[in-house]
């Protein structure tokens, strides 16, 4: 098995901070750029462009995604199932699928109009910070995807999150900011035991695993809002859509329901003790 390498942000992930004005759009709605760039020129008052969308993207301040336009066959990174997993279409990545593009990616669009890439990101929480990692890839022999601005999509939350950066009067437009620089270890991180439930249903079978994979790795026990973040970029099927503060998930009936912060706070502390 290949060991994950993650891939600590060079720059802080963008978060809204003002109420959003820019016309009808939620935050998990999925935008062309060029929809994307007029909403967030809406709300900010002065320009945001394609381009501004691209660098932000390529620093990892915002995620960016874009349609395949063939079906590939794919693998995850220990060459393991990657998705579908037991069904026909197995390890196969879809035309018109959306995907998470790699960082890399995102740099060649900002720079040059067009990427070739073959790997998807992942997300997962370390140390308290929000890091890639290449979660899988196309298999040998499969040609590279080709992307272009046109074929990109954001999500309202970022697009949002980006408007806000623009929103300041010029001089008072914060530059990009570096990331905190994330320790080897936490040692000052406190011990804590997982316990597994009797049964599972609606989005505690995918909390348990998120949580668990943080026990094993010795990391801090995420919190509610940690969970938002990482399935707001990376959501399990269990969830149907991540909100500012939580998330609709499907029950046992497959009807939709809502968890908020303190009803996850609730969840983690029945899956977990302090020691």
């Amino acid at each position: 098995m290949n060991d994950v390498r993650y891939y600590p942000p060079m720059f802080t992930r963008l978060e809204p901070r003002t109420p959003w004005a820019g016309g009808r759009m939620v935050d998990t709605d999925v935008l062309t750029l060029a929809d994307a760039a007029s909403m967030a020129t809406k709300h900010a008052g002065e320009p945001v462009t394609i381009g501004d969308f691209l660098r932000a993207a390529g620093r990892g301040e915002i995620t960016l995604r874009a349609i395949v336009h063939r079906t590939a066959k794919v693998q995850k990174h220990d060459g393991g199932i990657y998705c579908n997993g037991g069904q026909e279409n197995e390890n196969m990545v879809p035309a018109g699928a959306i995907a998470t593009l790699p960082l890399t990616a995102c740099q060649h669009l900002a720079a040059a109009g067009r990427a070739s890439w073959r790997t998807f990101d992942g997300f997962e929480m370390v140390e308290g910070v929000l890091q890639r990692y290449t979660k899988g890839l196309l298999v040998a022999g499969e040609p590279d995807f080709e992307t272009v601005p046109d074929d990109c999509r954001v999500v309202g939350y970022d697009v949002h999150a980006l408007a806000d950066e623009y929103t300041a009067p010029e001089a008072q437009q914060a530059e990009p900011q570096a990331a905190p620089v994330v320790a080897e270890s936490a040692s000052n991180a406190q011990a804590w035991t997982i316990a597994k439930p009797q049964r599972f249903n609606g989005y505690t079978a995918p909390l348990h695993r998120l949580i668990a994979a943080a026990h094993r790795e010795g990391k801090p026990c995420p919190t509610a809002r940690d969970v938002v973040e990482v399935w707001r970029i990376n959501a399990p099927a269990e969830i149907a859509k991540v909100l500012p503060d939580g998330f609709d998930y499907y029950d046992a009936k497959g009807d939709t329901k809502t968890a908020d912060l303190e009803a996850i706070r609730k969840a983690i502390r029945r899956m977990t003790s302090a020691r």
